[in-house]
C-alpha cells in the first residue's frame, strides 16, 4: 500500500466514523457537525485520490470551511454540550480525538519525506484541517470533563 493509499484509507475510515457517529446521535446540532466532519474527511480522500492519480485538484477544493463548524461551536459550546452529553457520546469524541491525532502524525511524517511540492502543499492544508478538528474535539472532550467534575 503506497502513501496515497493509507491516506485514502484512513480518510474513509474517518468519514465513515463520522457519518455513524452522526445516524447514532440524537441531537441535531451535533448530529449535524458529525456530518460536516464526515464532508470534510471524504474532502481530503478526494484530494489524496487525486495526488495518486496525478490530477491536480488542489485549487478546486475548499478546505478553509471549518472556520465555520469552530466558530458555531464556541457560540453555542456549553449550554449545547451541557445539554445533550452522554458517556457514549465522551468515548466518541476521544476515539475522534485519537484518530485525528493519528492522521496528523502520518501526514507529517509524510510531510517531512516527501520531495514532491504538490504533495507539500496538499498534506500542510489537511494537516491544518485535521488540526483544527482535533482542537474542537480536545475543546468538547476538556467541557466534558469539566461538566463531569461539577456532577460530582
Amino acid at each position: 500500500m503506497n502513501i496515497y493509499e493509507l491516506a485514502m484509507k484512513m480518510e474513509k475510515e474517518g468519514s465513515e466514523f463520522y457519518s455513524k457517529a452522526s445516524r447514532e446521535c440524537n441531537d441535531t446540532w451535533l448530529k449535524g457537525i458529525f456530518e460536516y466532519l464526515a464532508i470534510e474527511e471524504s474532502k481530503h480522500y478526494k484530494i489524496f485520490k487525486d495526488l495518486k492519480d496525478n490530477v491536480n485538484s488542489l485549487d478546486q477544493v475548499d478546505l478553509n470551511s471549518s472556520e465555520e463548524i469552530i466558530n458555531a461551536f464556541e457560540k453555542n459550546k456549553k449550554e449545547r454540550i451541557i445539554e445533550c452529553l452522554t458517556d457514549l457520546q465522551s468515548d466518541v469524541y476521544i476515539a475522534a480525538a485519537k484518530d485525528e491525532q493519528a492522521s496528523i502524525d502520518l501526514y507529517e511524517g509524510l510531510l517531512n519525506k516527501s520531495q514532491n511540492e504538490e504533495e507539500k502543499k496538499a498534506l500542510s492544508l489537511i494537516i491544518e484541517e485535521e488540526k483544527k478538528h482535533l482542537n474542537f474535539f480536545r475543546e468538547v472532550i476538556e467541557l466534558m470533563e469539566k461538566i463531569q467534575e461539577q456532577r460530582k
